[in-house]
């Protein structure tokens, strides 16, 4: 059966963003798309979409080049998906793959002419590959060593942190209190699908309160909400607990387990995931991209901010260390947490 041109995959795409789920249900007849066209096929652009806007956040990136597949076709030109410049002036052209399988193949020839692309652009060749929802980030030398055979225990070798990925562990618990109303007037300017408008947040680490929201205090404080997204994610994944206090408020307890990992791009992009959209129920990342492009240095969460978030965290019992050179560092000895 022949495959479904990419132009119409890329039309479909395009116009997730502005038409609701019923009008695109219409779209995707007209174009004759397939469930794989649907699924698969589309789950690739999103995955770039993710990779690309997760590298722009990092803030290591001078320049990002993209390329048209469809022009580079009449002279058959085989191309990488993008360009990066490099703060430090490194150039890495990018292939971007993600995979539901265990293993992510590339064939010889294949390698070979985008090693002769990344050449003509004078650059370095890389690829960034998406398994079980995990970016590596790999030389083209080193997929060769790996005769060309990627799976996700190559992940201890991905080499994100050249376009600014940070790792952090916490190597003990923090329990996360969340108190919902259903009176808007007393929200604080997050809301959930199911119990309401957030009244009060609080973070308890050994059983102390070191972070407490209010709406007296959300003009000050609400970002650190944001920041701490993603480590509330994970801890709704490791331990919740729902306490309807009375008809009106719903408490929230969720408590992270020890020794967690996780990236700055983790916490870069967790609020992202967390939007709700007017057509979609939340943004992907390829809606957000299209409806900010011209305003994405605006976002929600920085760098800055994660790392004055954790240094509270850490300087009130909470033991945060980044990975360096595959050692553990203390916060306290990498940044400066006097005025915190």
């Amino acid at each position: 059966m022949t495959s479904t041109p990419m132009e119409k995959i890329k039309a479909y795409h395009s116009m997730k963003p502005f038409i609701s789920e019923q009008d695109l249900e219409q779209v995707a007849n007209m174009l004759s798309l397939n469930a794989i066209d649907r699924t698969k096929r589309i789950e690739g652009k999103e995955a770039e979409f993710e990779f690309l806007l997760m590298c722009h956040l990092l803030g290591n990136l001078k320049d990002i080049v993209a390329f048209e597949e469809g022009f580079s076709r009449l002279t058959n030109t085989v191309t990488t998906d993008v360009l990066f410049i490099t703060k430090d002036d490194r150039r890495l052209a990018i292939e971007i793959k993600s995979t539901e399988k265990q293993t992510w193949k590339i064939t010889n020839t294949v390698l070979n002419d985008k090693e002769n692309f990344a050449e003509l652009m004078n650059a370095e060749l890389y690829f960034a590959i998406r398994i079980k929802n995990y970016w590596l980030f790999l030389s083209s030398t080193y997929v060769r060593q790996k005769q060309n055979k990627i799976t996700i225990q190559d992940l201890i070798n991905s080499e994100l942190h050249i376009l600014g990925e940070q790792t952090f562990i916490f190597l003990n618990s923090l329990t996360i209190k969340s108190t919902y109303i259903t009176d808007g007037d007393k929200g604080i300017g997050i809301t959930h699908p199911d119990y309401g408008f957030l009244n009060r947040y609080s973070v308890e680490i050994n059983q102390k309160n070191v972070l407490k929201i209010s709406p007296s205090s959300k003009d000050k404080l609400l970002a650190y909400t944001f920041a701490l997204e993603a480590v509330q994610d994970s801890a709704s994944n490791h331990s919740q607990e729902i306490k309807k206090l009375d008809t009106h408020k719903t408490l929230i307890i969720e408590t992270l387990n020890t020794n967690c990992s996780f990236n700055l791009s983790h916490f870069l992009l967790a609020p992202i995931r967390h939007l709700t959209h007017e057509l979609h129920d939340n943004y992907d990342f390829t809606t957000y991209v299209t409806e900010n492009i011209d305003d994405l240095r605006k976002v929600f969460v920085n760098k800055n901010l994660v790392i004055r978030t954790l240094g509270i965290l850490h300087k009130n019992g909470l033991n945060v260390n980044e990975v360096i050179n595959n050692d553990l560092t203390p916060l306290d000895r990498i940044y400066d947490l006097t005025d915190l």
